[in-house]
């Protein structure tokens, strides 16, 4: 099973068709694509995946703000209850059965001001409430862009704060596990880049229970940036958890959908 997230960056309709371009290009099953906006391009990205066949689960969000959006080769079931706090930004499906419980998430950003500093860390506080919420028989795979890095980054920026390197703690007390870091031990990669030259890991996959053996390969893709699809590196993970019977649906799926776009 083949997962990608990239932040598409709130795209313009011409920006939108170039990145449906590039998934029709690949193959995969489940995608999480953070930053969407309340504009015609993420609607364009929502409504073509949908045309393709896949399931999707996306909430647009309100003007000024940004959300995100789940698509699915395989059949979406349940979908998790709404956060309570900034809801678009994040979401949650059940996939498969055996089920997944795939997260999408896109973390506010935040710079030195008091509002967006609280706006930030009130919505990673009511993300991991929400999360440890939607812990119980399903194993969960979480994707998205973050915005916070691991005590491991090099370099290490002063200005993040502890409330933000903790949120790796309690993803890790609850069993969950970088992918990155599974795969990539003492790796150094970034998936944003600022205008002084400063690289950032913010965008993440974290994978729990029987996912975390499964995991065989993670890595950024730079060419997103490359190609100027966005300014965001994606970040793909391979996982061999499909059973013969899911990967003859998605066969199935895959032979009678059109292009996106």
């Amino acid at each position: 099973m083949k997962v990608l997230t990239l932040n598409v960056a709130n795209p313009s309709p011409a920006k939108a068709e170039k990145q449906l371009a590039w998934l029709a290009a690949r193959d995969d099953d489940l995608l999480v694509l953070t930053e969407t906006g309340p504009g015609p391009g993420s609607q364009a990205l929502a409504d073509a995946l949908a045309f393709a066949g896949y399931a999707t689960c996306w909430e647009r969000p309100p003007a000024d703000e940004r959300g995100v959006l789940i698509a699915s080769r395989l059949e979406i079931g349940a979908v998790a209850p709404r956060l309570s706090y900034l809801p678009w930004r994040a979401c949650a499906a059940r996939i498969g059965n055996p089920g997944i419980l795939l997260i999408g998430a896109y973390v506010p950003s935040r710079d030195t001001s008091e509002d967006k500093t609280a706006r930030k860390r009130r919505f990673m506080t009511e993300l991991c409430s929400w999360l440890d919420a939607q812990a119980g028989h399903d194993d969960r795979l979480i994707l998205g862009d973050l915005n916070v890095v691991d005590r491991q980054h090099i370099p290490r920026y002063s200005f993040f704060q502890e409330w933000e390197y903790s949120f790796f703690d309690v993803l890790t007390n609850w069993g969950l596990v970088d992918a990155f870091r599974l795969t990539h031990p003492g790796g150094q990669e970034y998936s944003w880049v600022d205008r002084a030259g400063y690289g950032y890991r913010y965008d993440h996959t974290f994978v729990e229970g029987s996912i975390t053996d499964a995991v065989t390969n993670c890595s950024y893709l730079q060419e997103t940036k490359h190609e100027q699809l966005s300014d965001h590196a994606a970040m793909s993970v391979e996982i061999s958890i499909l059973d013969e019977t899911q990967r003859r649906q998605i066969g199935r799926l895959m032979s009678r959908q059109p292009v996106l776009f």
